[in-house]
């Protein structure tokens, strides 16, 4: 029986040793074997691309002729106290604050959840999250949920919508009532799609990545697209428009992590990039000692 004892906590003993190396072997193959797979499916639907259509074939009503044009313009975790309007002094942001200083400057203004797809469903259909039920992260836009693009697109006005953030595309349901939609996807890793990145392993194996080397090279591209290139699509949308009525919405990620330092703004050069970037998924647990820089490049963002 001793002996039996002993024969046992020593085979115990020795699956403990080698169980992690194991487990780190089997974890690794998994790994591997995920990469190749979603570089597969990536390639399979990943296209060579089109320009896309600006020209809105909608005609407004009599009604509308008249009115002014629309741009909603969504700026992903921005907050209030750092554009100058709202009196932070050390911030320059001369375009919000003229439209502040010719408009309406809303100081009270309450987000309805604390991220974006429920935020962002209840800006569109003027329901709280509770009414349209898109709290989780699987959620989408119910079909009874009518979006104010639908009700001005059924009035004729020409629609667009450029959305920066994989919350308010399609996916979700939420491309209803646009003449023009476009989701400004990033470069995703592997040659990946929207459908593809909408699946959880490949968002953790990107975090896998990120983790693994967190100095290298960061590009804006693969996180969103950056301003200029959202702009530019906005540009021709309203140009190819110029004598309908139109709405335009476009969606802005840069205040979003991660945070890109900018030589040109920080006095160290004339690059607008240097491929330097603090994001969560390497720094779930930000060193408080950061806040200080974290402060800074957020501002420049």
């Amino acid at each position: 029986t001793i002996l039996g004892i002993g024969v046992g906590l020593c085979i115990v003993g020795v699956l403990f040793i080698l169980l992690p190396k194991i487990l780190q072997k089997i974890e690794r193959a998994v790994l591997y074997l995920g990469l190749v797979f979603l570089f597969g499916v990536g390639f399979a639907f990943s296209g060579t691309g089109s320009s896309m259509e600006m020209k809105a074939t909608s005609t407004p009503s009599d009604d509308i002729k008249g009115k002014p044009n629309t741009i909603l313009l969504l700026i992903d975790t921005l907050r209030a106290d750092y554009v100058n309007a709202y009196e932070k002094l050390d911030i320059r942001t001369p375009n919000m604050d003229a439209l502040a200083a010719d408009g309406i400057l809303y100081e009270q203004a309450i987000s309805q959840a604390s991220w974006t797809r429920p935020s962002g469903v209840s800006i569109f259909t003027g329901r709280i999250p509770s009414g349209h039920n898109t709290q989780s992260k699987a959620a989408r836009v119910p079909d009874d949920a009518v979006l104010f693009t639908e009700k001005l697109k059924e009035k004729g006005v020409a629609t667009a919508g450029f959305a920066n953030n994989i919350n308010l595309t399609a996916t979700f349901n939420l491309n209803q009532g646009y003449d023009v939609f476009k989701y400004e996807a990033p470069d995703y890793p592997m040659g990946g799609t929207e459908s593809v990145f909408g699946l959880t392993f490949y968002k953790v194996v990107i975090k896998v990545i990120e983790r693994a080397f967190p100095n290298a090279e960061r590009v804006v591209e693969h996180y969103y697209q950056p301003a200029s290139t959202v702009f530019a699509d906005a540009k021709k949308f309203i140009t190819a428009n110029k004598d309908s009525r139109w709405m335009l919405y476009a969606h802005l990620m840069e205040p979003h992590d991660p945070y890109f330092e900018h030589p040109f703004l920080e006095g160290t050069g004339e690059a607008e990039f240097n491929g330097v970037a603090y994001g969560r998924a390497e720094h779930e647990a930000p060193d408080p000692a950061d806040t200080e820089y974290l402060k800074k490049v957020y501002k420049h963002e």
